[in-house]
Formats: C-alpha cells, structure tokens, sequence
C-alpha cells in the first residue's frame, strides 16, 4: 500500500486516539462525580429552580408542589438523586463510547497490512455490535429505573414516560418506545459487517490454499 494512501487512515486514528482520550477524561469526571455524591452527604448538588426535573432525554418529572415548595429535605434527597442518574448513565454511556472507539482504532490498523480479512477484523467488528446491544439495554433499563431515584410518593407526573405496570398494554408500549433505534440499526449494521468480514475471511483463505 502506498505511503500516500495511508494517510487518511493514519489521521482518523490520531482523531480516534482524542476522541479516547477526551470521552476517558468525562468518564473519570462522572466517576469522581458520583462518588462525591456517595460519599459526602452534605454536598449541595444542582437546584432546581422548577419543579419539572430533566432525567433523561425529553423525559421530565414533576415534583408536587408540597414537596417543591415545603419540603427542603426531600427536595435535597431528589436533587442528589438526580445527580446520581446522571452520573450513572454518564459512566456506562462514556466507557460503552470508548470502547466502541478503541474497537474502531484497533480496525483502522488493518489498513496497513495486506487486506481487511482476518480474525482479529471480525472480532473488532463482532465486539462493537455487542458493544452497541449493551447501550440499548442499559438505556433501556435506566429508562425503568427513573421511579427508583424519583419515587411516585415525591412526584406527581412526568413528560413523556410511561411508568411500567406489569403485563399491561401501557409496559409493553414502555419498552417499545424506550428504545433506542438509531443504536439498534448501528448494531445490527455492524453484525453483518462482521458476517461479512467472516465470508471474507473464508474466501481469502480458501484462495490462500488453491493458490
């Protein structure tokens, strides 16, 4: 391969390498975060300054008034609760980033050798769909956990979240609209390069023996 063909590959790994390193920096951030949170009780965390709190996305819960308004120390507790969700998904969304990265740094090594069939290609490929199938339930399960940090007794409502009842139609639908598609597809688009990475593979070495 030519000097001059390897250049835009060997600049997209230098983009991938600050990328790791940028997402690793917020990954530790989210991790000091919330063992402060853990660990001192008496640290003040964000206000709320209205009684619809942003959890996740375009998801809000409202805190009923008497709460809001009369009830200091249950208003701290949510707000706490509030950074810890935060943090939490910070810290699975950022290492599940950083993974998928290194995967895509490790593939882009390949351009340097002689072809992109090869084991260490499918299972580079293989890793970052199961690595995307993991941020979708993840996703999906602080999508059902948000009463746990806001519970029904503080709160009143919410914005576009359904609350799982159990067998019900409304669960169902919870599930269903919780899901991250644009991930999902990504996944399964990486799962057949993968299966084509693997045909590919057979074929060179299949070649590889006749000649």
């Amino acid at each position: 391969m030519k000097p001059s063909t390897l250049m835009w590959p060997t600049r997209l790994k230098r983009i991938l390498y600050v990328g790791i390193f940028v997402f690793s920096l917020l990954f530790f951030a989210s991790v000091w975060h919330l063992a402060i949170l853990i660990i001192d009780h008496d640290r003040s965390t964000i206000t709320f300054h209205t009684s619809m709190i942003r959890m996740k996305s375009d998801i809000y819960v409202s805190i009923k008034d008497d709460v809001y308004k009369n009830d200091p120390a249950l208003l701290k507790k949510l707000e706490r609760n509030k950074g810890k969700y935060v943090a939490l998904r910070g810290i699975v969304a950022l290492s599940i980033v950083v993974g998928v990265l290194y995967q895509l740094k490790t593939l882009l090594s390949s351009f340097y050798e002689e072809t992109f069939f090869n084991s260490r290609n499918i299972r580079c490929v293989r890793r970052i769909s199961f690595l995307l199938v993991i941020w979708i339930v993840t996703d999906l399960l602080f999508y059902i956990s948000i009463p746990l940090f806001m519970p029904p007794s503080a709160t009143w409502g919410a914005t576009n979240y359904i609350p799982i009842k159990g067998g019900s139609f409304m669960g169902l639908f919870a599930f269903v609209a919780s899901i991250n598609y644009g991930v999902l597809l990504s996944a399964f688009a990486f799962y057949v390069i993968s299966i084509v990475f693997k045909e590919g593979t057979t074929l060179k070495e299949e070649t590889d023996l006749t000649i």
